[in-house]
């Protein structure tokens, strides 16, 4: 029997890391500088990373993420979220990219829960760290306060604070989680925080006439990320327990507010109900010799077994959002309600004037529909200017594209991508006011996705400037009320 044991053993280890190295890759989504997750795994210990299977979804999940917070550590050592975190680092891409920020343990009772982060190094750096000093006892888990510096985001300096409620006395912790942010303003003077995790914030906990007793809902610095409309828990309860909560001018700007959802990852990994509630690995032996030929039979019926001893990845749905890059955030230091929008791009190699000066005598351009200007000053030759006129927006995109194609040296994939999204943006209907509210009953604020849209314009002109003595371009693209 300890054969067969050992056989099952290893095959479910085989196929544990041999899935894990297929989804290093495929469970990453691209497109936004940093993507960010907050993550109840439910009583997290030596249970369950004993059990091969829960393993398997907790990383492919944690894979997904630059930053992602595990709540309810209840271990009594840290072995097990080290031996999680180990496993992530052994098959993420590059191997070891990843780092942690784990808290002390918390708790009044001898049930005692830990915080942890885990992120991508190579995304982001904690730079400071701290747990809430919670003198009046609010708090059954003070909240754990992480300051994090990204790399090429649209918030390069931000603090994130986890919570996880009591049931008991959630509104009432909701309610303080204020006093936790003007914690973390007064003492590192940053005001963009995102206050994320379990929040116990709806149901019978919160109900809706408590509310607007809560001052993380009433007051209007603090924009909330997920309303009560969203369910995130895997129990057939609908119920919006999770929350991120968002303040700071950079922070309510540079997340892309549609991209908050909870991720199911039953769905995502075409998973069925049972198999979100994943067996136990453990397999009680037999006395007894095991011949060959009942070997299959006896496999099968270790397996059924197994499975009837149902072990929960957790109760809790991860919720995540994603950051704009930085290019959003170059984009406005140019970009204003005027006539024309300018697209540069620092990285871009320079190039010589002799290069430069081809473009006024030898531009191919010119049968296309767009038009040269040359521009002097007292030293001699300052701008060649290709323009074109257009009539709707695919013309101008189409203008930008060619310009990209003719002139790549000049002209970056970058510059092209931002220009052709400010033109759509520029013949949008804009509202200057972030606020939007879910339904007449929600108190809090949420993000709206019309922060940067600006009023009705016509593009009539896009152009590519460049400047002969510095060897840059730009893109200008001119619009009109």
């Amino acid at each position: 029997m300890s054969k067969l044991f050992w056989l099952i053993s290893c095959l479910m280890a085989v196929g544990f890391y041999a899935e894990l190295c297929e989804t290093s890759s495929v469970d990453r989504i691209e497109g936004a500088a940093l993507k960010i997750a907050t993550f109840n795994v439910q009583i997290f210990g030596s249970k369950k990373m004993a059990n091969t299977l829960v393993r398997e979804i907790l990383v492919k999940v944690i894979l997904r993420y630059d930053i992602i917070l595990i709540q309810e550590i209840r271990s009594k050592r840290d072995r097990p979220i080290n031996l999680l975190f180990a496993d992530v680092n052994r098959v993420s891409s590059p191997p070891g990219v990843y780092k942690m920020a784990l808290s002390v343990r918390l708790g009044r009772t001898a049930s005692k829960e830990q915080y942890a982060f885990l992120y991508r190094s190579d995304k982001v750096t904690v730079t400071d760290s701290y747990l809430y000093h919670d003198n009046q006892d609010t708090f059954q888990r003070e909240p754990f306060v992480v300051r994090f510096q990204a790399k090429g985001a649209y918030v390069s300096d931000f603090a994130m604070a986890a919570i996880h409620t009591s049931p008991k006395a959630a509104e009432l912790e909701i309610d303080h989680l204020v006093d936790v942010y003007d914690d973390i303003v007064q003492r590192w003077q940053l005001r963009d925080v995102m206050i994320l995790g379990d929040y116990n914030a709806g149901c019978s906990y919160v109900t809706r006439s408590e509310w607007r007793k809560i001052r993380l809902a009433t007051d209007k610095r603090f924009y909330w990320l997920f309303s009560d409309l969203m369910d995130t828990t895997v129990a057939k309860s609908d119920c919006p327990y999770d929350r991120m909560v968002v303040a700071g001018y950079n922070m309510t700007r540079g997340i892309f507010p549609d991209s908050a959802y909870v991720f199911n990852y039953k769905d995502a990994y075409g998973l069925s109900q049972n198999e979100v509630h994943y067996p136990y690995t453990t397999i009680r032996g037999f006395d007894g010799v095991i011949d060959d030929s009942i070997t299959m039979l006896l496999l099968i019926n270790i397996l059924h077994y197994c499975f009837l001893q149902a072990e929960k990845v957790s109760d809790h749905w991860p919720i995540e959002i994603q950051f704009k890059d930085s290019t959003y955030r170059d984009e406005e230091q140019f970009f204003q309600e005027s006539v024309t929008v300018t697209i540069r791009d620092k990285r871009i190699s320079k190039v010589s004037e002799d290069q430069l000066f081809v473009m006024s005598s030898e531009n191919p351009l010119l049968s296309q529909g767009f038009t040269a200007k040359t521009t002097y000053n007292k030293r001699g030759m300052e701008n060649i200017i290709i323009s074109k006129e257009t009539v709707s927006v695919g013309e101008a995109r189409d203008a930008v594209k060619t310009f990209r194609e003719t002139y790549p040296k000049l002209v970056s994939s970058s510059q092209e991508a931002v220009s052709k999204r400010k033109i759509g943006q520029l013949t949008q209907v804009g509202d200057a006011d972030c606020v939007a509210r879910q339904h007449e009953t929600t108190v809090y604020q949420m993000l709206s996705n019309t922060c940067h849209d600006v009023k009705v314009k016509e593009i009539y002109s896009v152009q590519l400037v460049c400047n002969v003595p510095l060897g840059l371009c730009e893109i200008n693209v001119e619009a009109a009320n």
